[in-house]
């Protein structure tokens, strides 16, 4: 489906209200893990003799800068294509042409908004972002090293993280949202071994996968078309989203067979890993001290009527909370058991954490507040 001009020029007009210009966006945007492997490769292995001492600064500054957080607009636009393929080959009508674009804010969900001659997917800054960021603090913790084939894949002398550094990274990158809108980077979670680091990066791209095929579910689904957004929309979304994404074809063809598995696998992971997610921030923000710091922040005030859905203000209004999400997606792919293992890691250990995280981060903001009050005394 050919997109239409004016789709461009409305997400265009959008980045520019956020103070940021399209080909701004595009020059910056790339991977937010480039520069880290960049910097990486450099402390390893050296410069091998190639000249780099010109890419480092631009790395960093795209690392860096203040809206990106990590999403690549030509990543997006390859994702959205190959869902617009699956839903074809389904037989689902997709009734209009869609743009897909990295968004400069930092509410960490996306959405689908209406426009001339078609609908707009923006995917959020901060989503992309910390689902990036989480995905290696939980891979780093969960996974082992050492496959069930048994050969033990590089580390750096460590299996796994400990829990209680596990729940201190967790932390620092909640409240680096709550607290910060991620202006404030967190510092980048450690992952001991090159197997931890491939099932992070699989299980982010099939969530960013996941998310995007939940926006196009909406446009199938006719939901665009109904004056009132409800939570069952959402359910609706997410059911038709897993199908467009599990009949999604393995690219490019003819890879290890290995590797494949490992990407079904992750395949399943990603919507117990997102709505995992989600349920930790839902109970985070459900602490009064934790909700105040986080209204403490100025938020944009530009996004449209129907963009603007915070989380925790509209749970149960028109979205349905995270943990329900997460029981329907469970009962959507139950008959999946041989593909779940990787899935269920990530669940069990954010289970795992959710206590000790949300005490650690409601004593932070406790801490914070006591900071402010004293600083107007």
């Amino acid at each position: 489906m050919t997109v239409p001009e004016t789709l461009e020029t409305e997400y265009g007009r959008l980045l520019r209200k956020a103070g940021l210009s399209r080909d701004e966006l595009s020059d910056l945007s790339s991977t937010l893990d480039i520069g880290d492997r960049l910097e990486d490769f450099i402390s390893a292995h050296g410069s091998q003799g190639l000249d780099l001492s010109g890419l480092a600064d631009p790395v960093r500054q795209m690392r860096d800068h203040p809206f990106l957080a990590g999403a690549s607009q030509g990543v997006l636009r390859c994702v959205l294509t190959n869902i617009e393929a699956s839903a074809t080959v389904c037989n689902l009508r997709i009734p209009y042409p869609l743009y897909a674009g990295e968004f400069p804010t930092y509410e960490i969900n996306g959405c689908i908004v209406p426009a001339r001659n078609g609908a707009l997917i923006l995917i959020n800054s901060g989503l992309i972002f910390l689902l990036h960021h989480i995905s290696d603090i939980l891979a780093s913790f969960a996974i082992s090293n050492v496959p069930r084939s048994g050969n033990a894949w590089p580390n750096v002398g460590v299996d796994r993280n400990s829990q209680e550094l596990t729940t201190l990274c967790l932390g620092n990158a909640l409240l680096a949202y709550l607290s910060f809108d991620l202006k404030e980077r967190p510092a980048r979670p450690r992952v001991p071994g090159f197997f931890q680091w491939v099932v992070s990066r699989l299980v982010w791209q099939e969530t960013v996968h996941f998310v995007l095929a939940h926006e196009v579910a909406h446009a199938i689904r006719g939901h665009l078309e109904v004056p009132q957004a409800s939570p069952q929309q959402e359910f609706e979304a997410d059911e038709t989203g897993l199908f467009l994404v599990r009949r999604q074809p393995i690219r490019p063809e003819g890879l290890d067979s290995e590797l494949v598995k490992l990407i079904e696998h992750a395949r399943f992971a990603a919507p117990f890993f997102f709505f995992s997610f989600c349920t930790l921030v839902d109970h985070v923000l459900a602490v009064p001290v934790v909700r105040c710091v986080y209204e403490m922040q100025s938020r944009q005030e530009y996004l449209p009527v129907s963009y603007r859905y915070a989380r925790a203000e509209k749970a149960g209004a028109t979205h349905p909370p995270a943990s329900g999400r997460l029981e329907a997606i469970q009962r959507l792919i139950g008959d999946c058991g041989t593909k779940l293992p990787l899935a269920l890691a990530y669940f069990s250990a954010m289970s795992k954490l959710e206590a000790d995280t949300v005490k650690l981060v409601q004593t932070w903001c406790e801490r914070v507040l006591n900071e402010a009050r004293t600083s107007q005394d």
